[in-house]
């Protein structure tokens, strides 16, 4: 046990209870990995999203640029379509996975706060 963490708490919370500390510590350390792992699904999700954008501005300029025979400049360049397609059904089945994930945990957040607001006013 850190001395100097538990002076603090005890100071800030006036429990003298090294299971009260040892809890509180757990929840910080808990904390602290849903942020980590919430910066790193917002960085995730702007990747994915950059990718899939990419992914079909790249077609599109191929279609202005070459008109009716785009399709064969881009698969000199870029190699087959029909890979391209998959890259980006890919990209796109990700960001669902990542959007149904993102929505699941809102809502357990949401249910969770739901549930201490309404236990605060039944005590």
């Amino acid at each position: 046990m850190s001395w100097q963490g538990f002076q603090n708490f005890r100071s800030i919370t006036g429990c003298d209870d090294v299971e009260a500390y040892w809890r509180f510590e757990g929840f910080v350390y808990i904390l602290f990995g849903f942020i980590a792992a919430a910066f790193a699904m917002l960085g995730g999700t702007i990747y994915v999203v950059y990718r899939f954008i990419k992914e079909i501005e790249l077609e599109v300029s191929y279609q202005n640029k070459y008109g009716a025979d785009w399709k064969i400049e881009f698969e000199r360049y870029h190699g087959s379509l029909s890979q391209a397609y998959l890259r980006l059904a890919v990209v796109f089945l990700c960001l669902m996975a990542l959007l149904v994930i993102l929505v699941w945990i809102g809502q357990r957040f949401h249910q969770i706060h739901k549930h201490k607001r309404h236990d605060h006013a039944v005590q």
